[in-house]
């Protein structure tokens, strides 16, 4: 494993972490224990993916078979009873709001 000195300002004492402060088109990878790519910010697209390499913006990727949950949205009401709501939009004219 290859370990690079960093500026002292890049990482702070309150636990704050900035990688990349440069810009360069290089990718950031996180393991778990059954995935390679359980978090993978590709740098150079600026892409994220969870459970492997983005091919969009924003990418979840589930390697297991049948329906198992791939992700959980939870709201909690306010006094009034509001809660959260998830949007879809696929362009101006296209919007798909799914209420939790």
């Amino acid at each position: 494993m290859a370990l690079t000195t960093v500026p002292v300002e890049l990482a702070n004492l309150d636990g704050a972490v900035t990688v990349n402060e440069s810009s360069a088109d290089v990718d950031f990878r996180i393991e778990s224990n059954g995935n390679a790519n359980m978090l993978f910010v590709n740098g150079g697209n600026d892409q994220v993916g969870v459970g492997a390499d983005p091919s969009a913006l924003f990418h979840v990727t589930h390697g297991g078979g049948g329906f198992d949950e791939v992700a959980r949205l939870t709201s909690v009401a306010n006094s009034s009873g509001d809660g959260a709501f998830l949007g879809f939009h696929g362009n101006s004219t296209s919007k798909f709001y799914g209420f939790i």
